[in-house]
């Protein structure tokens, strides 16, 4: 697959879990209401969110992938497993560039 979405789907497909995007462009008051920061990347359309399947072994092996795959890419790969974030967000370019 050569599309983002389409890798997240394969490489979820690998990690036993599902691909649920949960988050992708928001408008500056989606944006507060997600608590996201004010200059996310979510507020120009380059970045989005899955959501955890609740398994952390998998949603770890999930991460990995899609961090291995995604990393030379240019993209940034950031794992929230904690109850209340449950997800893993992929931005590009990655956080300081």
């Amino acid at each position: 697959p050569s599309s983002i979405p389409g890798k997240s789907c394969f490489i979820a497909d690998k990690a036993g879990v599902r691909a649920a995007y949960t988050d992708g462009f928001r408008t500056p008051e989606q944006n507060a209401i997600a608590g996201g920061s004010r200059v996310s990347k979510h507020l120009t359309g380059n970045a989005f969110d899955l959501k955890l399947s609740g398994n952390h072994q998998k949603d770890w092996l999930y991460y990995t992938l899609l961090r291995d795959a995604l990393y030379p890419l240019g993209y940034g790969v950031v794992f929230f497993p904690e109850p209340d974030k449950n997800h893993i967000h992929i931005q590009k370019p990655r956080k300081g560039e």
